[in-house]
């Protein structure tokens, strides 16, 4: 009995390091996921800046980008995005709705395959999406 639990345990410890080990993407690759993500009237906007929020590395799973506009009536806030690092997912975080087009589709693909990330990771985000991309219901 002892002998079977001992790999168990072993893997149990081993499995988060393991994966903060695992290859993830760079703010800039994020940030060009959330702008091919972005509809074609948000990018018209005037001014337009994508700002990264702050992120723990190398523990940090998912980025968040606060969308920026340079809007002379009202705030210049947008809206917000999350990516995860590791598979390339982009999170409307609030509506916890995953973003797909075609374009961003591309992107992740060459991504993922760059990255290693294999069809069961990805499967299993979208599953469970990590607790900081996904923020609503």
């Amino acid at each position: 009995m002892k002998a079977a639990c001992f790999p168990v345990v072993m893997l149990a410890l081993l499995a988060p390091s393991a994966l903060s080990e695992a290859p993830t993407i760079s703010v800039e690759e994020a940030r060009k996921l959330v702008q091919l993500s972005l509809p074609r009237e948000t990018r018209k906007l005037p001014g337009l800046t994508l700002t990264p929020g702050p992120c723990a590395e190398p523990t940090c799973r998912c980025r968040t980008f606060d969308i920026l506009w340079s809007n002379p009536a009202g705030s210049p806030h947008c809206c917000f995005y999350t990516v995860d690092t590791r598979t390339a997912e982009v999170w409307e975080p609030f509506l916890c709705k995953r973003v797909t087009n075609r374009a961003l589709g591309k992107a992740q693909r060459a991504i993922r395959k760059r990255l290693g990330v294999t069809e069961l990771e990805c499967r299993q985000a979208l599953k469970s999406p990590p607790v900081d991309c996904c923020w609503g219901p």
